[in-house]
């Protein structure tokens, strides 16, 4: 529900502040260098207590540096290679209420190559990222998981009537 209503808030008011170009910096790097495996890196940009909720509400979000890591280690095993193109990008500063903070909102495109697969897994992403002293402190991240499931080689097969 607070992720919906900070999507709805960035789609119909991005909104520049001050900070809000070197806080989307931070995200891009952020990004590559779990995209890379970089760990370390990626660690220094989070802080201590981040939280990340997944793109599944059937699924806990990652509580600490260390916990989210793991999560994304673990997400990382199939891809031998990833990267992504930035769609667009914008921050909003929202002053008062549980949301208060400044937020980046970025919509991407991730391609992921997997050992044995001819054509690279290809998938769309929006991230809202919340960042405070050059750091993240929260992230959600929204993905159409089937469509990349499909792409794995999965079958839907509706329940029987």
């Amino acid at each position: 529900m607070k992720a919906t209503l900070l999507l709805s808030i960035q789609f119909f008011s991005i909104i520049s502040y001050g900070q809000g170009s070197s806080n989307e910096e931070i995200i891009r790097r952020y990004l590559r260098a779990g995209l890379n495996g970089k760990w370390e890196e990626m660690k220094n940009l989070m802080n201590d207590s981040i939280i990340d909720y997944h793109p599944t509400v059937l699924e806990p979000p990652a509580k600490g540096s260390e916990n989210l890591i793991s999560s994304w280690k673990s997400s990382m095993q199939p891809f031998t290679k990833m990267s992504f193109n930035l769609l667009g990008s914008g921050s909003v500063e929202i002053t008062t209420g549980e949301l208060k903070g400044k937020w980046i909102f970025d919509a991407r495109e991730v391609f992921g190559e997997v050992s044995g697969k001819d054509q690279p897994i290809k998938f769309q992403m929006v991230g809202l990222y919340k960042v405070e002293n050059d750091q993240v402190y929260e992230v959600h991240n929204f993905g159409n998981l089937m469509d990349i499931y499909i792409q794995f080689g999965y079958q839907v097969v509706p329940p029987k009537e």
